[in-house]
């Protein structure tokens, strides 16, 4: 049930593009002054962008999602409502790694999964699927410990036990946080 990232050569880089993973070079000046009042000096492979989307079903679905991500320059795509079967993770086209986790049997309903892009799946430290509506990946990139959760909360009209025991398992979740990891919740929390 978990994964350990594995060293590359892409390992100090993060960003989405049509060729190989480079280290952007800054061209600013060392004046050891911020270049926005009141924001630290970042550099644009520090800056992920992250997002979140209702797919209502994942099925032929991948290739544009994909293009989505590249076009608008996301590393980390949290997805709700797969409507995929089990657990488990798929290398996409572009090189992306989709981890996914869904019902085990029965009508494909709920799921979670997150899309990371290549050269940000090497960075991933472990996941765990803990059910059909939450998923977990950890994310370490230089000293910050990511806890990320993919989260598909039942809708309101669902029976008062079943969005109990949601709430219940999210709290345990968040129980699991390391000391030293920022968390974000990602999803749709209906």
């Amino acid at each position: 049930r978990r994964r350990t990232g594995t060293d590359s050569p892409c390992r100090q880089t993060v960003g989405v593009s049509d060729g190989p993973c480079r280290v952007a070079k800054s061209s600013a000046k060392r004046s050891g002054k911020s270049l926005w009042p009141g924001k630290s000096r970042r550099k644009k492979e520090d800056e992920w962008k992250i997002g979140t989307l209702n797919v209502r079903g994942m099925k032929n679905k991948e290739e544009e999602l994909v293009k989505e991500m590249n076009e608008r320059k996301i590393q980390i795509l949290c997805v709700t409502e797969t409507k995929l079967k089990g657990e488990g993770e798929k290398v996409l086209s572009n090189g992306s790694l989709l981890i996914f986790s869904g019902v085990k049997d029965g009508c494909p309903r709920q799921g979670v999964g997150m899309i990371v892009s290549e050269c940000v799946k090497n960075h991933v430290r472990n996941y765990e699927w803990i059910s059909p509506r939450i998923l977990l990946v950890r994310i370490t990139y230089k000293s910050l410990n990511l806890l990320l959760l993919a989260c598909y909360a039942p809708v309101d009209s669902e029976c008062m036990e079943i969005k109990n025991e949601f709430w219940d398992l999210l709290d345990d979740t968040l129980r699991m946080k390391d000391k030293d990891e920022k968390v974000m919740l990602l999803g749709d929390m209906n």
